[in-house]
């Protein structure tokens, strides 16, 4: 009989392990510490896949570890019990069933009326790809019903942070190659750029008398003028980009008088 493992000594080998992958630079770049790591290979030790499968499928999002479709899909495959799968397309919606052996066929829809109701007809996932995500969506709720024991309640990426942009996969796009990408231009290059035009707007920021007040006969910029003009400067900037305009307004934090 094999000896019981304390579960300190488990964790510590863990730590030792997910150590060797943050150093190796491979890990996707939300993933920043050892014990970040060892949370997410653990949740994938209950799910009964490898530590670097569970570091590249798995991402926690509000404090809750998610998965793409396409994994929630092939936990249920390995069980053996998934017996059917139909997927089937209207135009504006899709439907998918599935039967569990010993089980009625089970089928959820998902389509542009219940996107609509949810506010998703003007996300990009859903502009670019709207039937994609209708399946994803259909099958995620679909395998909730039938495989709750093997789901465990988890959701997709797309359900928990529908900003989050995803492929016809199901999976996470990394954003830095997709504003790369997108912009046909590096991110540093979009940094130096966007710093240029900060320092042009505070320029003229010191320029205009309304952003200005007197104290002790010295001109002093308002600071609180001034980080409102340069974070609607950097959503320009940034074609409204929320998460690029924050990192970029970082660099305005730490201008001084």
């Amino acid at each position: 009989m094999s000896a019981v493992v304390p579960f300190e000594k488990s964790v510590g080998a863990l730590l030792k392990e997910a150590q060797i992958y943050i150093q190796s630079g491979l890990l996707p770049r939300e993933i920043r510490s050892p014990q970040q790591a060892v949370v997410i290979m653990k949740k994938g030790q209950e799910l009964g896949i490898p530590a670097m499968e569970a570091l590249s499928s798995i991402h926690v999002i509000q404090g809750k570890p998610t998965v793409s479709p396409q994994l929630m899909l092939g936990l249920a495959r390995r069980t053996g019990q998934l017996e059917d799968m139909k997927i089937a397309y209207n135009g504006e919606s899709c439907s998918v069933t599935l039967k569990r052996k010993g089980q009625s066929p089970h089928t959820e829809s998902f389509g542009s009326a219940e996107a609509s109701s949810m506010g998703l007809s003007r996300n990009p996932n859903y502009k670019t790809q709207p039937m994609v995500m209708y399946k994803w969506r259909a099958l995620s709720a679909a395998l909730r019903v039938v495989f709750p024991d093997v789901t465990c309640g988890m959701y997709t990426h797309e359900e928990l942070s529908p900003e989050t942009r995803v492929n016809e996969d199901g999976e996470i796009i990394d954003e830095v190659k997709f504003v790369q990408q997108e912009h046909g231009e590096s991110v540093a290059k979009m940094a130096d750029r966007g710093k240029q035009q900060i320092e042009e707007k505070k320029a003229e920021i010191q320029e205009d008398p309304t952003a200005i007040a007197t104290v002790n006969d010295e001109r002093t910029v308002s600071a609180g003028e001034l980080r409102k003009r340069i974070t609607n400067a950097l959503m320009e900037i940034c074609d409204g980009d929320i998460d690029e305009a924050k990192k970029l307004l970082i660099d305005a934090s730490s201008f001084k008088e």
